[in-house]
């Protein structure tokens, strides 16, 4: 016997929500809901702390649960954006925890970004990325450090089965 479920229509708590409070995009229920343009959008307007690491964990799960359609539109531009956070965040001469957090949820995004050959295609051809991943490894941050040299891996072993 089948069991059908309705759902009910999508209202109006389900939409995004803009918050100016600190947090940056906050959304009532379904991170999901939120475009890609949205994140776009918050990346450029120069959030930092804590907004930033708010913002970049929602982006980390909306990248890893959205179809590939969706990264294709955060497409170039969101990428570019991380990447100049990034190197911004390693620029910095006095690096605080909320830094070293920020640089390790970029890192976690960027992983997210390249779980697929659309957005695996545009790592590779963005001179930056590679260099900036590279930079970014550092023996005092072991988590991240680890996740850094997996992608570089990956990416070692897929650009030789490329070539």
């Amino acid at each position: 016997m089948a069991v059908h479920l309705n759902r009910m229509p999508m209202t109006t708590l389900e939409e995004p929500v803009r918050s100016t409070v600190q947090g940056g995009l906050r959304n009532s229920k379904h991170e999901c809901t939120l475009s890609s343009q949205e994140y776009v959008h918050e990346l450029r307007s120069g959030i930092m702390d804590e907004k930033l690491l708010n913002c970049l964990e929602s982006l980390r799960v909306s990248l890893t649960s959205n179809p590939v359609s969706w990264v294709n539109n955060f497409g170039h531009e969101g990428l570019g954006l991380l990447l100049d956070n990034l190197d911004k965040l390693l620029d910095k001469k006095q690096q605080e925890n909320i830094d070293k957090r920020n640089q390790h949820k970029l890192i976690q995004c960027l992983k997210a970004f390249m779980n697929n050959k659309y957005g695996l295609q545009r790592i590779l051809g963005d001179e930056r990325s590679l260099l900036l991943l590279a930079r970014a490894i550092d023996p005092k941050q072991t988590n991240m450090m680890t996740e850094i040299v997996k992608i570089l891996s990956a990416i070692c072993i897929i650009g030789e089965e490329n070539m």
